[in-house]
């Protein structure tokens, strides 16, 4: 019959109105072809009928945050580290550390700025806030800002009070007990 599918059922116009000439409105042939063994049928079919709205919005809001995200952390990267340099914000060393590992002495630190800013700025730019999206925004702003001050702690000890160790492993420990507490009472 016209509007059946060929025999096997792994046409690329699956389940599409067939013309006379045996292929589909797609002017696809009926017979499989090689795509057919590889590219799954539903990923077919949505390169045929087009991503639905929802989909289409998803991955536009994606693309344009992870471009934000890129774009500003490679404008922010040649700011801060020269400021950091100028600021002496550098990793420092324990004397009784290798001469290979003292040569990393005044690297540095605070490096994390360069893409929590850009992250958070692409967040709050694209991110939905309809219904429960905000909810769980807020959380994952709260989450990230979190561990990024657990960060920026920790260097802020090794460089200023130059104790090369940092946040004690304990505070790290406690300070991430407690974003995840907050992550548990807001998703409840």
């Amino acid at each position: 019959p016209a509007g059946a599918p060929p025999p096997g059922g792994h046409g690329a116009g699956e389940g599409l109105p067939r013309h006379e000439d045996g292929g589909d409105r797609t002017g696809a042939r009926s017979t499989p072809g090689p795509a057919a063994a590889v590219i799954p049928e539903r990923l077919l079919q949505n390169t045929r009928k087009g991503l639905d709205f929802m989909e289409q919005t998803t991955l536009l809001r994606l693309a344009g945050a992870g471009l934000t995200a890129l774009i500003g952390a490679l404008a922010l990267g040649p700011v801060v580290i020269p400021l950091m340099r100028r600021l002496r914000a550098g990793q420092t060393i324990r004397a009784e550390m290798s001469a290979r590992h003292q040569a990393k002495a005044g690297t540095p630190t605070m490096g994390g700025i360069i893409f929590a800013i850009p992250a958070l700025l692409a967040t709050l730019i694209f991110a939905p806030r309809a219904g429960d999206a905000l909810l769980w925004l807020i959380i994952a702003l709260v989450l990230t800002v979190g561990h990024g001050l657990v960060g920026f702690a920790d260097d802020y000890i090794k460089v200023v009070l130059k104790r090369s160790l940092g946040l004690r492993a304990r505070d790290k420990l406690l300070a991430q007990v407690a974003l995840a507490a907050v992550l548990g009472y807001g998703a409840v």
